[in-house]
């Protein structure tokens, strides 16, 4: 049987998170690698080898990263089209913050569009900054980013 190998990077801390998130999408046989781990799998295993290839180290330098495997046929393209970066979307209610100025870390639902077995598992607070224009005080300027 062919597979998909599909590979998410992901801040080390994050790497629990991204499994259970692509688990509940129907993913599993999970690979995690990082520089830590590489680090510590050469220290502990330093007996059978005397050097390691720089091009195997530099493989590693600051990666951080979830693999997984989907199965290469209608299912598992199907699959990989839920998870795509288009498809998904944060909303945020800012409603409790219309009179508001200043940084808030409001919570975002996550929506994957255009599908219904698909969805985001955990709390996505973003930074969210307001400032009202001195022009207009109707309109505001929000800029947002995912931590």
């Amino acid at each position: 049987m062919r597979y998909i190998e599909v590979t998410i990077n992901t801040p080390k801390e994050e790497i629990d998170l991204r499994c259970e998130q692509m688990a509940a999408m129907g993913a599993g046989g999970f690979v995690i690698e990082n520089e830590d781990d590489f680090k510590d799998f050469l220290e502990r295993n330093h007996q059978y080898w005397d050097y390691v290839d720089e091009s195997l180290e530099s493989q590693f330098r600051g990666v951080s990263r979830v693999k997984f495997y989907l199965s290469d046929d209608e299912e598992g393209r199907t699959q990989l089209e839920q998870i795509r970066a288009e498809n998904i979307r944060a909303v945020v209610d800012l409603t409790d913050f219309k009179d508001s100025t200043g940084a808030y870390m409001p919570n975002a639902k996550i929506y994957v569009d255009g599908v219904t077995e698909v969805g985001a598992i955990g709390k996505y607070p973003i930074s969210v900054e307001i400032r009202f224009s001195p022009s207009s005080m109707s309109s505001a300027r929000m800029s947002a980013r995912v931590p």
